[in-house]
């Protein structure tokens, strides 16, 4: 959302008015450490899915690097197996990205032939 994009610069505008004199640190101080905090969020969420966009874009537009993320966050909500294909083919048809389940499937002693 650009509620999020907004958020951040206006960090960045605080840290520029302290640095061009107009504010004193002691009145932005959490701006450098929601910053600092943003380039660590940042950097993992790139890392843990890229859908594409270019670092810097992605860094400077958090929009751009928290959407992948949020519609992964619909596959935790899946109970079944059913339900998780489900979900993966809506974040298919609506992102355009395929998405590949992986399993560990558990087998019961009894179900071997013996």
């Amino acid at each position: 959302s650009m509620l999020q994009d907004l958020c951040l610069w206006f960090m960045i505008c605080c840290i520029c008015a302290q640095l061009c004199g107009v504010v004193k640190l002691a009145d932005i101080w959490h701006a450098y450490f929601c910053l600092v905090l943003w380039l660590v969020l940042h950097h993992l969420c790139y890392v843990a899915t890229s859908w594409g966009n270019n670092y810097i874009v992605s860094l400077l537009l958090p929009s751009a690097a928290l959407m992948p993320l949020q519609f992964c966050f619909l596959l935790r909500a899946a109970k079944t197996f059913e339900e998780l294909v489900e979900i993966r083919s809506f974040i298919q048809e609506r992102c355009g990205v395929s998405l590949k389940i992986v399993t560990e499937m558990s087998y019961s002693s009894d179900t071997h032939a013996k």
